[in-house]
C-alpha cells in the first residue's frame, strides 16, 4: 500500500458513497449543531460516521496541508473573506444559456471519404477533435465553408461538436488555455 503525503487527509472514508449528504437517509452529525456556520450549511448527513466536517481534516504535518479548515484559523477565515462568505447570494450569476433545438438523432460525420456528394442534413455531428488541432488547440477551419469542404456537409448545417472518444485523445483538449482561461469548445456551431 502506498503511503499518503503529508498534506492528505490520513482517514479514508471507503466506500465512497458513503460521504454523499443526503438529509432524507442520514441523521445530521452530532458534531454540526454547534457549529457557527450550521445555519448555512445544514449540516452533514452521511453514512460515514463522522462527527463534523473536522473529520476530514486529518493531516499528518498541518504546515504543508493545503485544506483549508477550523483547524487554521488565520487561512480559514482568509479564504472565507476571499470567496464573500458561505451564502449562495453573494455567487455571481450569469445568463443562462439558450439550449437549442435539436433532433433526437444526429448523424456522426467522421470524414467526407465515403460520399461523393454533400450530405443534405441539416444537423451532424463531428469529433472534437477533428474540428481543433491537438497540440496547439488551433482551429482547423477558419471560415464555415471550409468546415462545410472538410466534411461534406451543407454550408448552412448546424454542427454539434462531439466529445465522445479514446481518453487520450480528449484529455489533451483540456490543458489548453488562453491568457490564463481554459477554452471551452463550442457545441453547436
Amino acid at each position: 500500500m502506498t503511503r499518503r503525503a503529508p498534506q492528505e487527509p490520513t482517514r479514508d472514508f471507503k466506500p465512497s458513497h458513503r460521504l454523499r449528504d443526503d438529509a432524507a437517509l442520514y441523521a445530521p452529525s452530532l458534531g454540526c449543531g454547534g457549529c457557527p456556520d450550521f445555519a448555512t450549511c445544514g449540516g452533514l448527513h452521511t453514512d460515514a460516521g463522522v462527527f463534523d466536517c473536522n473529520d476530514f481534516c486529518s493531516c499528518q504535518d498541518r504546515a504543508t496541508c493545503d485544506s483549508v479548515c477550523r483547524n487554521k484559523p488565520e487561512q480559514s477565515f482568509e479564504r472565507y473573506v476571499e470567496i464573500g462568505g458561505f451564502e449562495l447570494e453573494s455567487t455571481p450569476r450569469v445568463d443562462t444559456v439558450a439550449i437549442p433545438e435539436l433532433p433526437s438523432v444526429i448523424p456522426l460525420i467522421g470524414h467526407k471519404y465515403s460520399r461523393k456528394t454533400v450530405l443534405n442534413e441539416s444537423v451532424v455531428a463531428v469529433p472534437l477533435y477533428e474540428l481543433f488541432h491537438m497540440r496547439s488547440g488551433q482551429p482547423h477551419f477558419r471560415t464555415r465553408a471550409e468546415l462545410a469542404a472538410r466534411f461534406r456537409i451543407l454550408e448552412t448545417a448546424t454542427v454539434v461538436a462531439s466529445r465522445v472518444d479514446r481518453d487520450a485523445k480528449l484529455e489533451a483538449w483540456w490543458a489548453f488555455t488562453v491568457s490564463g482561461a481554459r477554452i471551452l469548445p463550442t457545441c453547436v456551431i
